[in-house]
């Protein structure tokens, strides 16, 4: 199988072209993609929007560096054929998308949750899950009042070994 060298936002969209093409009509009413771009909606409002530069919380709060430096953006490798192949497999059992998210360390949980609160507005909220860890924390930003609502999870931890891990 060929091995597609692509920009990490482009093999997120050509995987939500996958999964749009393979999808039913809830996974169609909540993500929407076109070209080089995808939008995962919740409440027919945008909650994640990936562009070939960028990956915007709400439309405007762009969170790409957070998650992965600038200089490991374009090393990001994909067998697409494999990926469409498996989506294929399993697309008569993916009902909607329940949520989409990202991991990454920080220092200061506070500190970065505080960032989110900002950018946060109704009928979004952030709320926190329990993960049963000391050195994650669980996050979500969605709308709560309708269990078929697509959520956005981040993630936190403060392993920097698993950071340099994934980075490198």
């Amino acid at each position: 199988m060929k091995k597609d060298i692509l920009e990490l936002n482009k093999i997120i969209v050509e995987i939500f072209n996958i999964i749009q093409r393979f999808g039913n009509k809830e996974i169609k009413n909540s993500l929407k993609t076109k070209n080089t771009e995808a939008k995962i909606l919740s409440k027919k409002r945008i909650l994640l929007r990936i562009t070939k530069n960028s990956i915007f919380l709400f439309n405007f709060y762009n969170i790409q560096n957070k998650i992965i430096s600038k200089k490991h953006q374009k090393e990001c490798s994909i067998e697409i054929e494999k990926v469409k192949d498996f989506l294929h497999g399993i697309s008569t059992s993916i009902k909607r998308i329940n949520h989409i998210g990202v991991s990454y360390s920080c220092k200061d949980y506070s500190k970065e949750i505080k960032e989110y609160l900002k950018v946060t507005n109704p009928p979004f909220k952030l709320f926190q899950e329990e993960s049963g860890s000391k050195q994650y924390k669980w996050y979500f930003i969605g709308d709560k009042t309708n269990w078929k609502n697509t959520f956005f999870e981040i993630v936190l931890n403060n392993n920097l070994v698993l950071d340099q891990w994934i980075r490198t």
